[in-house]
């Protein structure tokens, strides 16, 4: 595969070496890699999705460009979550969580179209990958009785976590103006 990705944009002198210009072009280029990984992914191709998608994360993280990194870490968070990698799918909703709260901070950050519903769409997806995780561990099953009280702590702690984020989305004033 191809561990890195150059963009050569030639014939910048036409435009006067707009730097503004320079950026739509990234900015398109960024959207048609974006939209591939997500085709992948419907495909369910997840395996080459991920690589593509890490990739290009890596790009974003790189530019310190928060959009991208929100947009790719939440499409990654979507692919382990389509291949029961709840874990790894949590870890990268907190990532674009933690992403989508330092642009919101970011008052130069203009690139998010409705940021309060990205912050709410992550925080539901959490809260349902928590409340799936809680969901999947059998209580009812053989087990010694030390494996039974680690079980039911899990499960305890994943149903608290899931409680935990449905509440951030109810606390959400902003969603909530909106509702009214």
């Amino acid at each position: 595969g191809i561990p890195h990705i150059v963009y050569c944009i030639n014939k910048m002198d036409l435009v006067d070496f707009s730097e503004e210009k320079y950026e739509a072009i990234k900015e398109s280029l960024d959207k048609t890699n974006y939209d591939k990984i997500s085709t992948l992914k419907d495909e369910e191709q997840y395996v080459k999705a991920l690589k593509y998608a890490l990739n290009l994360l890596d790009e974003a993280k790189i530019n310190e460009d928060y959009f991208w990194t929100f947009k790719i870490s939440y499409l990654i968070g979507e692919i382990y979550r389509k291949t029961n990698k709840f874990e790894k799918s949590l870890n990268s909703y907190k990532q674009s969580l933690i992403v989508i709260n330092q642009s919101k901070l970011d008052s130069k950050n203009t690139r998010f179209k409705d940021i309060d519903l990205d912050l709410a769409k992550t925080l539901l997806k959490l809260g349902a990958v928590y409340h799936k995780l809680s969901s999947s561990i059998d209580l009812d099953g053989e087990s010694s009785n030390f494996d039974s009280i680690k079980l039911k702590k899990s499960k305890k702690r994943y149903l608290d976590s899931a409680k935990f984020y449905y509440k951030e989305i109810e606390n959400l004033s902003e969603l909530n103006r909106e509702i009214i």
